[in-house]
């Protein structure tokens, strides 16, 4: 139940931002706003300004479902209007003015995830310590000398310093050095307290990091855990094995094991020349003793290629600092990241158009319920990164040139701009019964997804 409170309340907030800013920018363009819902359906709640704003009345509702919403404009094409406020109508402005006001929601959407993110960066939050897991083997960083356990705590990029408080700082800085081919440094002191710097020569990547296997060459696994079974599903492979919650393990056959991210990919790696599962010692801590025993993990499809499974959750909790930046390297550093972020999201979409990226990543309301909560019960940091998510999801979709979605109107004014006249009304209801389709079709997939995850995780 509190799952879907705090994704109601998600979308709620997120909803209220994108029709405010069409809202607004429809006042700011003379336009006459009726009414302003969030939700739809019956009306719950309703209310109306004492003083409005020159030329409106604009109603205010909330209504009963509060899945969307919506800002209603005086517009000759839906309704007549009288004589003395056609003027007001939407439908006479300029064609400059009626992609702003259409543009204005999902850039709200995009401005509040900015802000949001800056203001925690400013604020402050618990981030992982720049400690890393060993890194890909062959990599960029592991050709450098970079190991596990490393702790980077400086990076000179172009020449200028600048200290590494967390791991997300490092990949940040990495991000920005790959991306304009700027010369890096990093320092690292490793479990012993040496000190040392590895430089990193950028012309060994044959990837840019936006592409998808450009920081697998780069080598960035994930912060530095602790190699053991945290939790083991009842009835898996490692309970049946006899191995217990809370083992860490020491040695695969003759590999010895220095953090999770390497215990993952020694199992899934753990098949013979016939992909099939390979029995080994494994050499284990358990309540201050060393043991062994033998284990075969299961055989297990993923995305068409045969791994290893041990049906366990891996990798103890990786050290934490609090980490916050003054107001203006919190504003830089949120650009940045919303950049990042938008890069990976639509390369993700790419890849799923042209059939390189499964469409099971598409997620619908029952997993977006479920990561609300999740994230609530994480704490105010990760629900304000849900949310910042959730935003910029919504801001960069419905800048997408499909029909119904802004981004397909803004395609029907680049149109109109180019043969000097709209679409013709037949031309508009095929395109718009197109985009309903559309939609319908990526809703269902969506809520197919969610309702196979539920079903092989009961």
């Amino acid at each position: 139940m509190s799952s879907l409170f705090f994704f109601l309340l998600a979308i709620t907030v997120l909803v209220a931002a994108h029709e405010y800013g069409h809202y607004r920018m429809a006042v700011a363009c003379g336009v006459r706003v009726e009414r302003f819902s969030i939700g739809f359906g019956p009306v719950i709640w309703r209310w109306r300004p004492r003083r409005p704003r020159p030329g409106q009345d604009t109603e205010f509702v909330i209504s009963a479902l509060p899945l969307g919403g919506y800002v209603r404009m005086l517009d000759e094409t839906v309704e007549s209007v009288p004589e003395p406020l056609r003027a007001q109508a939407f439908n006479r402005q300029s064609l400059g003015r009626r992609a702003l006001i259409v543009a204005a929601g999902p850039v709200a959407n995009l401005l509040l995830a900015w802000v949001l993110l800056a203001g925690l960066g400013w604020w402050g939050q618990m981030q992982w310590k720049a400690v890393v897991s060993a890194p890909v083997a062959g990599s960029l960083l592991d050709r450098a000398g970079l190991h596990s356990g490393d702790e980077v705590h400086a990076v000179v990029v172009d020449g200028e310093h600048s200290d590494v408080q967390s791991f997300e700082e490092l990949r940040w800085h990495l991000a920005r050095a790959g991306a304009q081919d700027l010369s890096m440094t990093l320092q690292v002191r490793s479990t012993t307290g040496r000190e040392r710097e590895l430089a990193l020569d950028w012309s060994q990547m044959k990837s840019e990091l936006s592409e998808p296997e450009g920081w697998r060459e780069l080598g960035l696994q994930g912060p530095w855990s602790a190699p053991v079974l945290a939790r083991l599903i009842p009835g898996g492979q490692a309970e049946r094995e006899g191995l217990l919650a809370g083992d860490r393990i020491l040695q695969i056959g003759t590999v010895s094991v220095r953090d999770a991210t390497q215990l993952r990919q020694l199992v899934r790696d753990s098949l013979d020349a016939q992909s099939q599962p390979m029995a080994q010692v494994w050499r284990f801590e358990r309540a201050g003793s060393v043991q062994e025993l033998e284990i075969e993990p299961r055989l297990h499809e993923q995305t068409g290629r045969a791994v290893g499974r041990i049906d366990a959750l891996v990798g103890g909790e990786p050290a934490q600092v609090w980490v916050s930046h003054d107001a203006i390297t919190a504003v830089a550093r949120a650009a940045s990241r919303l950049a990042e972020m938008t890069q990976t999201m639509l390369g993700v979409m790419g890849r799923m158009l042209v059939g390189e990226a499964p469409l099971s990543h598409l997620s619908g309301p029952i997993s977006m319920a479920e990561q609300a909560g999740e994230s609530a019960q994480q704490g105010s940091s990760a629900y304000l990164m849900y949310l910042i998510w959730v935003s910029l999801s919504l801001g960069v979709l419905n800048l997408l040139p499909i029909p119904m979605l802004d981004g397909g109107h803004l395609l029907c004014y680049l149109y109109e701009m180019i043969a000097r006249r709209p679409m013709s009304a037949r031309a508009m209801a095929v395109w718009q019964r197109l985009g309903l389709v559309l939609i319908l079709m990526l809703m269902a997939l969506a809520l197919l997804n969610d309702l196979l995850r539920w079903w092989s995780a009961g």
